[in-house]
């Protein structure tokens, strides 16, 4: 996750440029040095704290605290000097030295501590961060264990397709309990940061693959539209389509799926048309699985899975006509096609086979249906 450069020894960003005059010792020696020691607000040594170096000439210059957080650059030459210190990607120090040559530069110790205890914006600011700093871990223990909750569920679900009958109504109960877990802790986890957080929208994202996975629809839709608000990742707008589809909202469905950027992100994209399709096949629409599949095999021809549903889709759709008595059915142009190009991708995995299948039963009809039956002799 990606978190802030917030922590125990985190302080505001204040650039306070001070002409510092402490008596230094002059070397014999052309080129000078710089030293200090930093103290952090906690009032321990300020180790790992970066110290930047720029002179008047634009020489640019580096180093870090060591544990007693103290600093030192040597062979620095003489004139102005800009000493700053970074905590992370954040400037919190920028003093201003000047540098005679030969001069072994030590400031006075740099206490944050001190500071923050002499200045009511420092301190105020020192309070939000540590505020902000609760809430991140209060808002990532929350989200760990909503990830925790919908693995649980996950491998309860493998089990459930291979348990005996009798133990299938129990592990139903565990996986639904385990996934309402996942929404309260990711619901827990959105309460506790604001929209301005970085991880805001992985956390919306999450909740609303929660919902989608305990069939609460109208609420993964909320959550995935809060998400892709703030941030448009592809795999949002695919659990969002999803779950528009299984909510009946199939033109919106739509709408999220072509949301995608097809240019730089296609495989997502085909993945959004195809379980659009697929939920509509699954709930009898075949008619209107036929658009987001025939984009989802014309973006990714390649998938085995998107051809067959294809062919399975238009199956329904055939055409029947009575000839002399006998129903005669004509496949919709690209049934056979469909599953042909299954076969062909998946030749002995389970899309393949099923196409096969498929094409088997094309051909029982295609030899027509007798509309009438002959009765036989009545038996005494």
């Amino acid at each position: 996750m990606d978190r802030r450069k917030i922590d125990g020894s985190a302080v505001i960003a204040v650039a306070l440029c001070l002409v510092l005059t402490f008596a230094a010792v002059v070397a014999a020696q052309n080129t000078g040095s710089i030293a200090g020691q930093v103290i952090d607000p906690d009032g321990k040594p300020w180790e790992g704290l970066i110290v930047k170096f720029a002179s008047e000439r634009g020489q640019k210059l580096q180093t870090t605290t060591d544990k007693e957080g103290k600093f030192k650059h040597a062979n620095l030459g003489s004139g102005t000097w800009v000493v700053q210190m970074f905590n992370g990607e954040t400037m919190i120090r920028d003093i201003q030295v000047r540098l005679a040559t030969g001069q072994e530069f030590v400031m006075a110790t740099i206490n944050f501590k001190e500071m923050i205890a002499t200045d009511p914006k420092l301190a105020a600011e020192r309070k939000k961060q540590e505020e902000e700093k609760a809430g991140f871990e209060a808002m990532k223990a929350h989200f760990d264990a909503g990830v925790a909750s919908m693995q649980g569920a996950d491998q309860l679900q493998t089990q459930l397709a291979k348990a005996p009958a009798d133990q299938k109504s129990a592990l139903q109960e565990k996986i639904a309990e385990q996934r309402q877990s996942a929404i309260t802790s990711f619901t827990q986890a959105d309460q506790a940061v604001t929209d301005k957080d970085p991880n805001k929208s992985l956390i919306l994202g999450n909740l609303g693959a929660a919902y989608k996975s305990a069939g609460k629809h109208e609420q993964a839709i909320e959550a995935y539209t809060r998400a892709v608000a703030l941030k448009p990742d592809p795999g949002y707008y695919v659990g969002l389509a999803e779950s528009q589809a299984r909510a009946g909202k199939q033109p919106e469905a739509m709408t999220s799926c072509a949301a995608i950027p097809t240019a730089t992100s296609a495989a997502n994209a085909a993945t959004c048309y195809r379980n659009l399709g697929i939920v509509l096949y699954n709930t009898n629409k075949f008619q209107e699985a036929i658009e987001p599949l025939t984009k989802a095999t014309e973006l990714d021809p390649k998938n085995a899975q998107a051809w067959y549903v294809l062919g399975a889709s238009l199956v329904p759709l055939a055409d029947f006509k009575e000839e002399k008595g006998t129903l005669k059915m004509t496949p919709k142009p690209g049934t056979i096609e469909a599953y042909q190009k299954a076969i062909e991708l998946d030749p002995n995995g389970p899309y393949g086979a099923q196409a096969k299948e498929g094409l088997a039963q094309l051909e029982q009809m295609g030899a027509g249906i007798p509309t009438s039956i002959k009765a036989g002799k009545k038996k005494n």
